[in-house]
């Protein structure tokens, strides 16, 4: 929700001024996931959130199985990076954000049937497990973190560094339109086409997992238009006129 998203803007500028002032030299490694979370006192998604954030800035890199390295990146070009959201995207953009969503969030399931490794698979089953129960609990803060956590791990596994880099650039924005999508049209739904996504993940079914990914946003495309309450909000924007929504 809206504090998981402001304690991932607070960890990135953390990280960012130490890059800046050579607490991490070029070369050097980061800590751990673990190791951040504990510094912080922040969960797992917020830590990644933040990375993806630095990912997409070209001020870190990371290795398989070998953690986040400083890159030699340029400041005065991450902050400029940094304000590209802010300049393009409002709050009014939501039918271009969820198309837009549509055809990354295919592409990256159709990667990631391919190139995830067996370790990545499982850790994406763990996420899975931990959003299933917090929807028996129905704990709606938890879940939607979790389901943000699930597209972005999608995207970390197709192991395309533009398609990381991008998602970093906008990961703020989509992890406010997923918490918007389940507190405003609810995720029940949701859920049961997170679990087709993943099964054909598991499989390494390249056309199935693009598939219900693509069908998973024009979903909710479709239920946001159902919707009379946003209907009349975003009335002076026109919904998009697609004809992948099922």
């Amino acid at each position: 929700m809206r504090n998981e998203s402001n304690a991932a803007d607070t960890v990135y500028h953390e990280i960012l001024k130490q890059i800046g002032s050579g607490e991490y030299p070029k070369g050097s490694r980061l800590p751990s996931e673990n190791e951040l979370c504990q510094k912080y006192g922040v969960s797992r998604i917020t830590i990644r959130s933040a990375l993806q954030r630095l990912l997409a800035l070209g001020l870190v890199e990371t290795k398989i199985g070998g953690g986040t390295y400083i890159k030699d990146a340029a400041m005065a070009a991450a902050e400029f990076n940094e304000m590209i959201p802010f300049i393009v995207l409002d709050s009014r953009d939501l039918w271009e954000m969820l198309e837009f969503r549509q055809g990354i969030e295919a592409m990256a399931a159709h990667y990631a049937a391919v190139r995830a490794t067996d370790q990545e698979l499982e850790q994406l089953q763990e996420i899975y497990a931990r959003m299933a129960a917090a929807f028996q609990e129905n704990d709606l803060a938890v879940y939607s973190n979790l389901d943000y956590e699930f597209h972005l791990f999608i995207s970390h596994i197709a192991h395309n560094s533009v398609l990381e880099k991008v998602n970093g650039i906008l990961s703020r924005f989509f992890q406010n339109q997923i918490n918007e999508s389940n507190r405003e049209i609810g995720h029940t739904v949701g859920f049961e086409e997170h679990k087709r996504i993943l099964n054909a993940l598991v499989t390494r079914n390249q056309r199935a997992s693009e598939f219900y990914a693509e069908e998973h946003v024009g979903n909710t495309i479709a239920r946001y238009r159902a919707h009379p309450a946003i209907s009349q909000m975003l009335s002076s924007r026109r919904a998009p006129q697609s004809g992948s929504d099922r």
